[in-house]
């Protein structure tokens, strides 16, 4: 499910790289939103590491979730924007995925973490 966001984040954010519409300041916004979400997700590998629960990360990570598509709305077709929502918000259970963390949960989530994180970095370029 977090595979599935991160796609679909690429190919928006590879509208935005090519876009010159799009303001500077907008590209920041969304770019800091994706970093946090990259936070986020290696904050909660790094708990599941330490078979520690993630206390509170599934609330920030549906609410930047949400945040990133209202940033987005109007730039890319309501269809596409519903499917990133849902995919997101499905990608947000991250405290279920406790209960099913094994080497490769941890690894998938390290691995869209840090597709989040160079998704923010190359939309600032």
């Amino acid at each position: 499910m977090i595979a599935i966001a991160v796609d679909i984040c690429k190919n928006f954010i590879d509208l935005f790289v090519k876009s010159k519409q799009i303001s500077e300041e907008k590209k920041l916004k969304i770019s800091k939103i994706l970093e946090d979400i990259s936070l986020i997700l290696v904050d909660t590998a790094q708990k599941f590491e330490r078979n520690e629960y993630p206390h509170g990360n599934c609330v920030v990570m549906e609410n930047l979730s949400s945040k990133l598509c209202q940033k987005l709305d109007g730039m890319v077709e309501q269809e596409d924007l519903k499917k990133l929502e849902k995919s997101l918000i499905e990608a947000s259970l991250l405290e279920k995925l406790y209960t099913e963390r094994n080497e490769e949960t941890i690894k998938a989530l390290h691995i869209a973490s840090g597709e989040f994180k160079s998704l923010s970095i190359i939309i600032k370029i």
